[in-house]
């Protein structure tokens, strides 16, 4: 991997790690350990039959948001990030808050990696995160944006899901 694109991910992993899981020390802990993959059948939102490797493991990892009963507000901006972020593409949603972003300077070179990130699809869905990152930053506060993050990631990647979907899945038919 060349230095340009290490560090990009390299920040885009720390600061994607502070910003859905706390990180401040005034902040609680909002991490939650992923199930295991052996628990897909477990999960509140499955992978289609016939999903690939790929798209399993994407539904594994955006699984709906939960708010924290700790955390007044919580759920509020929970469904303020969906709404926001729902039907749109990462770079729709990166547009229409870029210029209300205090985003840091390797933050901001990870945005400019989103059209590569959109047209390569992964697992950890990095297109979304970037664009869910450029929303959460356009917000002011410290606690409940992560929570709008976690709404915005998730329905972005019902985009993915979608495009991912097997052909002729009823979900996909749905418009699920």
């Amino acid at each position: 991997m060349a230095p340009r694109a290490s560090a990009i991910a390299l920040a885009l992993t720390a600061c994607l790690a502070l910003t859905a899981c706390g990180g401040g020390d005034d902040e609680p802990s909002t991490s939650v350990k992923p199930p295991a993959v052996t628990e897909q059948a477990s999960l509140a939102e499955p992978a289609p039959k016939g999903a690939s490797l790929e798209l399993k493991e994407i539904y594994r990892q955006f699984q709906p948001p939960e708010p924290d009963p700790g955390v007044a507000g919580s759920a509020k901006a929970i469904r303020k990030g969906e709404e926001t972020c729902e039907g749109k593409t990462p770079a729709q949603v990166a547009a229409a808050f870029i210029d209300e972003s205090d985003l840091s300077e390797d933050q901001e070179e990870a945005v400019a990696e989103l059209p590569r990130f959109e047209a390569n699809p992964s697992p950890s869905f990095p297109a979304g995160q970037v664009a869910a990152l450029v929303y959460q930053r356009s917000l002011p506060g410290q606690i409940l944006p992560s929570y709008n993050f976690q709404g915005c990631v998730y329905a972005l990647s019902a985009g993915l899901k979608a495009q991912l979907a097997p052909k002729g899945n009823a979900k996909t038919e749905e418009g699920k």
